[in-house]
């Protein structure tokens, strides 16, 4: 099935299987596919194509051209052989078939931008969604609509142009406006004044881009630059408008000439957020792409203010929601505040860790819950607490219930949200969105391999280990450290991966993906017997030699499928301290090896 793509932003571009659709005996003909392309929502009445485009001519002269550019068209398109056609041809009527598979820039430029007005965000200014929609509806304006096309004969069609060119134009400049705002209250000047600059090759006279391109120059030191593109704007707008700059401009530059100070040239407030106590992981998030973008598009939405990500212990769930609150922390007025909920005994002991984790002091006799709902009443912040399974029973928590604050909060401080981890749900209104956190490894055996060998990736000393550096091997084989029960460990693992080469499983000839999973059920397994881990997680070295080498054939013949129970274990095996073991592994490593 052929390949149709428009692209109707810039001069006009027509590709069928990525090559250039030629052929076109007529200037209408085009002008009829992008009419019908832009239009193609519905059938068209041929009287009224006709009259589109010859409404000079007697009726029948009219349908007569039309005729001749449709059968050009439909040699053009290969229709003859194509199915489904892409046109949609009856006695009255002629529709354009815009398949799935086919692309019209302008329609995905316009569905980007209604994407941004109908996304639920805290702020759009700050949205981190709407913001990479813009980067790539911005990224399809390549120039006006139709640029250099023309039907000189044809004024209904040419008034039909301009509309669209126009509403498309100012369309293209509001995103960018948009996302000129966006970097600079993120601090990302060179991104701004590049969004800013763009505006300005669209529309020279754009004077509010031309203050902030002004602005942003000067805050980056060129100050020159930044006294030069205001003269370029009062050129501009005396030659084409003939009007002075507005008072706002000339302030700016007068302030920027005279030496004024940069925190005094303010365009739209920098994000300064007053919480973001979150602590830095020492470790790099990994394999939890898809689950970082569903929770980051959950708190952009103002309606979801507690999610909660429930799951065992030891899968990552703290280390999901620190990385999902210090990349969405700037869509909150007062930023972000981490709640460690583990060294408390006790509900009743929650109010005065929240007000710890934001450093507020105790104020007389008012108690802890009070004060907490006085302090967050006027506040926006997200709130993440880590670990709250222990505070949901009351007859654990001395008759105190967690939840109970949890829901006075979101009743009294409307702006301020919730990201809990839980190994168990929490039982709150069911308007309030709860979503639980997905396995890291997506449920398959590639997908556990994968997760356990990205880690793996992440440790130089264990990936050097698992490759068998005769450096590392022969060093803590040879006895230089301290754990005489360690050498022996690696001694034996020396011979074993001896073994694994011996029996073909560390071939030089696999693939670069091949490597990566025989490497991670090496890896894996490795850890289900090593001394690293506390006793409560080894497996018995026979149960393990079993895994590995399950797993390492597995992955060299990825159309077998393990059974239920297979997965199981290995998820069971794998997953509850993967993470947790590559970062406790690497240290004692690094302790052994002096």
């Amino acid at each position: 099935m052929a390949r149709l793509s428009l692209a109707l932003l810039g001069p006009m571009q027509i590709t069928l299987d990525g090559q250039p659709a030629g052929g076109f005996a007529y200037n209408k003909a085009r002008a009829l596919l992008a009419y019908l392309a832009v239009e193609a929502g519905r059938p068209h009445l041929r009287d009224t194509l006709a009259a589109l485009l010859w409404p000079e001519l007697p009726d029948e002269a009219a349908r007569h051209n039309l005729r001749q550019a449709l059968a050009n068209l439909r040699t053009v398109l290969g229709d003859a052989s194509t199915t489904p056609p892409f046109l949609l041809i009856t006695r009255d009527t002629i529709q354009l078939n815009l398949r799935d598979s086919n692309s019209l820039d302008c329609s995905t430029f316009a569905a980007l931008l209604r994407e941004c007005e109908k996304h639920a965000h805290r702020h759009p200014e700050r949205c981190r969604s709407c913001a990479a929609r813009l980067e790539q509806a911005v990224s399809l304006y390549q120039g006006d609509f139709l640029a250099g096309f023309s039907v000189g004969d044809s004024a209904p069609f040419e008034e039909w142009l301009l509309r669209k060119r126009e509403r498309l134009h100012q369309n293209a400049l509001g995103a960018l406006m948009r996302l000129a705002v966006f970097h600079e209250r993120r601090g990302n000047h060179n991104q701004a004044r590049a969004c800013a600059q763009r505006q300005i090759e669209l529309e020279p006279w754009r004077e509010e881009a031309h203050r902030q391109l002004i602005r942003l120059l000067a805050h980056g030191g060129q100050r020159s630059s930044a006294l030069a593109q205001y003269e370029s704007c009062r050129r501009v707008l005396a030659r084409d408008l003939g009007i002075e700059p507005e008072a706002a401009t000339t302030a700016l530059y007068e302030q920027i000439r005279d030496g004024g100070p940069r925190t005094e040239m303010r365009g739209p407030e920098a994000d300064q957020t007053r919480h973001a106590q979150l602590p830095t992981a020492s470790t790099p998030l990994i394999g939890r792409e898809n689950d970082l973008a569903e929770l980051g598009a959950l708190l952009e939405n103002p309606a979801c203010r507690l999610i909660t990500i429930v799951g065992p212990g030891g899968i990552g769930k703290t280390r999901l929601a620190l990385a999902a609150a210090a990349e969405q922390a700037e869509i909150f007025t007062d930023g972000a505040a981490f709640v460690p909920l583990q060294p408390i005994s006790s509900a009743a002991f929650l109010a005065p860790a929240i007000l710890s984790a934001l450093n507020i002091q105790p104020q007389g006799q008012r108690e802890p819950h009070e004060h907490v709902l006085a302090y967050l009443r006027d506040k926006e912040l997200l709130l993440v607490l880590d670990n709250f399974e222990h505070l949901l029973a009351p007859e654990l928590s001395d008759g105190a219930d967690g939840a109970a604050l949890l829901a006075d909060i979101l009743r009294r401080a409307p702006g301020v949200a919730f990201l809990v981890t839980s190994r168990e749900r929490l039982a709150m209104s069911a308007d309030l969105r709860t979503r639980i956190a997905a396995d890291p490894a997506g449920g398959t055996l590639h997908g556990l391999l994968k997760h356990s060998a990205l880690a793996l990736m992440q440790r130089p000393l264990l990936k050097a280990l698992l490759l068998g550096d005769p450096t590392i091997v022969g060093k803590l084989a040879g006895g230089e450290h301290s754990s005489a029960a360690f050498a022996e460990r690696m001694a034996g693992f020396a011979v074993y991966l001896a073994l694994l080469r011996e029996r073909g499983l560390l071939r030089t000839d696999l693939s670069p993906g091949q490597q990566l999973l025989v490497f991670s059920a090496i890896f894996a397994g490795f850890f289900l017997a090593t001394p690293l881990l506390p006793p409560e997680l080894r497996r018995p070295d026979d149960e393990v030699a079993d895994l590995m080498a399950l797993a390492a054939r597995r992955a060299l013949e990825p159309e077998r499928e393990f059974t239920a129970d297979e997965l199981r274990e290995l998820q069971e095996s794998f997953l509850g301290y993967i993470d947790h073991a590559t970062v406790r592994a690497e240290k004692r490593l690094r302790e052994e090896l002096g």
